[in-house]
């Protein structure tokens, strides 16, 4: 056997020979490493380190991504397109939800003048949107594959961003959840499709029974009790009537 041949082999068993937990640490060196050489502007490494998020890891990548973030020119299309991303999937993966707001919980004690904005900025198009959603469901055929398909994402739609919504005021990272949840009110009782209306009471409900209404006073609490009573006059669903029930429910149990 050639001495290059050997040299190959002895490589390779050193390679073999190191623990994994000694490879993922060199891993986690690496991506620092290219992190804070990366200096313009690479959507890929926010979004990287986004979808390796989780509970059990979650440490390691806040900092990474505070590391990402720190002193970059860009650092406004960084935020930006975390948001984007993170909005994005709290659609798809619920059970992240408080894994992402306690994220942005943490990147708002490093950036408390840009945090704030992009959420408020968010919830904003959230109820744009769902006033967008409100209209357009009014025209849905039942017959039609495609509108049925388009039903179903707008259900999701409600369903994700309203508890994600609600998860921000619990982190006490969105404060105008009474406003929020008065207008999601107005757009339901301005909406004459029984479906839409559905659709839009089971996002009034995922939000409202997902939130901490400990900070709001007894008035506060009497008045969304008071409108909710009146969303109960509106020609609905029995599904409807007994999640609004639920939500008055909650709210005299505060």
């Amino acid at each position: 056997m050639s001495i290059d041949r050997i040299d190959i082999l002895n490589e390779k068993n050193n390679i073999d020979s190191i623990s994994p937990e000694i490879i993922k640490k060199i891993s986690v060196i690496l991506k620092y490493v290219e992190i804070k050489k990366s200096t313009v502007f690479n959507k890929n490494l926010i979004i990287g380190l986004l979808n390796k998020l989780s509970d059990r890891n979650k440490t390691v990548i806040y900092q990474q991504i505070i590391e990402l973030l720190e002193n970059k020119d860009d650092l406004d299309k960084y935020l930006e397109e975390m948001f984007s991303h993170i909005f994005s999937n709290s659609l798809k993966q619920s059970k992240f939800l408080e894994t992402y707001v306690d994220l942005l919980n943490t990147l708002n004690k490093q950036y408390p003048e840009l945090i704030p904005p992009k959420i408020n900025n968010k919830v904003d198009l959230f109820i744009n949107t769902i006033n967008t959603i409100s209209n357009k469901t009014k025209d849905i055929n039942d017959s039609n594959y495609d509108e049925i398909c388009l039903r179903f994402k707008n259900i999701e739609y409600m369903n994700g961003y309203s508890k994600f919504i609600a998860y921000l005021y619990n982190f006490d990272l969105y404060t105008n959840i009474n406003s929020t949840i008065f207008q999601l009110m107005d757009i339901i009782s301005n909406d004459s499709d029984i479906e839409s209306k559905k659709n839009l009471i089971d996002g009034l409900f995922n939000m409202v029974t997902s939130v901490n209404f400990k900070k709001l006073t007894s008035d506060e609490i009497n008045i969304l009790i008071e409108k909710t009573k009146q969303l109960q006059l509106l020609d609905i669903t029995n599904k409807s009537k007994f999640q609004l029930m639920d939500i008055i429910d909650y709210l005299e149990k505060t």
